[in-house]
């Protein structure tokens, strides 16, 4: 099942102007250069003056006062023109908003072509349809020690192994077509840490709202996502490792994980359970920060990247 990415907007959770256009349909400015951007951009148009000169026939001109009165926000109707013409990208409520038109052949044909989305500033991503094995060990990783910053909008992961953000920067920025880098800090009295960090609204606003990544704190409330529960063996099996490299470790008595989450570790126990995988869960109070933590133990058997854990 794609994901509707024209639904990246969600009008319970943006209440404000601001929030309501973090995330656009990429338009670009046509360049003297050709790239994949500017050809899809280019056929995005298109569609777009197709739909145009549509409605221009059917209703006459005045269609786009009803096309702006329907939007959540106010916008100057004059901001069309630009969208029209690729001088400034389409916001997505805005395309979302056609289909009242009965544009939906339309519509689909754009979502078939959009590829690249930006934010308001102006920066470009990549947002992928269909959940692969790289993004599903993306979210793993991030559920298990990555997390989405709630002022800025960024992305934060984080390892004592330079190795282990290097692999997340591979397929993260093979994933979202970008140029994410892994670097270096000693925190006083910390250690040296390995950290990516990229602020990335569009990204963001994707992994919270079809992955459930809270922003913030999450520790203790995260879940395995209802699209990872529902997915065939490869996409579990790489969530599942993008978790245990960023929580897991090996115990003598076989593979250990600790959350304090107790529905993530059930439904990491029924991810388990249904790669045919036996084990058992504990909980216990840490004395030091009295707070409650949950445990399982697996003596893993098919599995096979768990070998590479330490």
């Amino acid at each position: 099942m794609p994901f509707d990415l024209f639904g990246l907007h969600d009008s319970l959770q943006d209440k404000t102007n601001r929030e309501l256009i973090h995330v656009y349909a990429v338009i670009p400015r046509f360049s003297k250069t050709s790239s994949r951007k500017n050809k899809i951009a280019a056929e995005i148009i298109d569609k777009l003056r197709a739909i145009n000169n549509k409605l221009n026939k059917q209703i006459g001109f005045c269609w786009k006062d009803e096309w702006f009165d329907g939007m959540p926000i106010k916008l100057k109707k004059a901001s069309s023109k630009d969208w029209f013409i690729g001088r400034s990208s389409i916001p997505l409520m805005a395309i979302k908003q056609l289909a009242q038109f009965d544009c939906q052949k339309e519509l689909n044909e754009i979502y078939e072509i959009a590829e690249y989305f930006c934010s308001t500033t102006g920066k470009v991503f990549c947002i992928p349809k269909q959940l692969d094995e790289d993004l599903a060990y993306l979210v793993g990783a991030i559920l298990g020690d990555g997390h989405l910053r709630l002022k800025n909008l960024e992305i934060y992961f984080s390892q004592k192994e330079e190795k282990d953000v290097k692999k997340f920067q591979e397929k993260y920025n093979r994933v979202f077509c970008t140029d994410a880098t892994c670097k270096k800090r000693t925190p006083k009295n910390k250690g040296t840490e390995f950290y990516l960090k990229q602020s990335c609204k569009p990204i963001v606003r994707f992994l919270e709202r079809f992955f459930e990544i809270p922003r913030g704190k999450k520790s203790h409330i995260i879940k395995v996502p209802e699209v990872i529960k529902n997915s065939e063996k490869r996409i579990k099996l790489a969530f599942l490792e993008g978790v245990f490299d960023t929580d897991g470790c090996i115990r003598k008595k076989g593979f250990r994980l600790t959350t304090a989450s107790l529905e993530f570790r059930n439904d990491l126990c029924v991810l388990l359970k249904s790669l045919g995988e036996k084990g058992y869960v504990d909980e216990w109070i840490n004395k030091k920060y009295h707070k409650k933590y949950y445990g399982l133990q697996y003596s893993v058997r098919n599995i096979d990247f768990i070998a590479g854990i330490g």
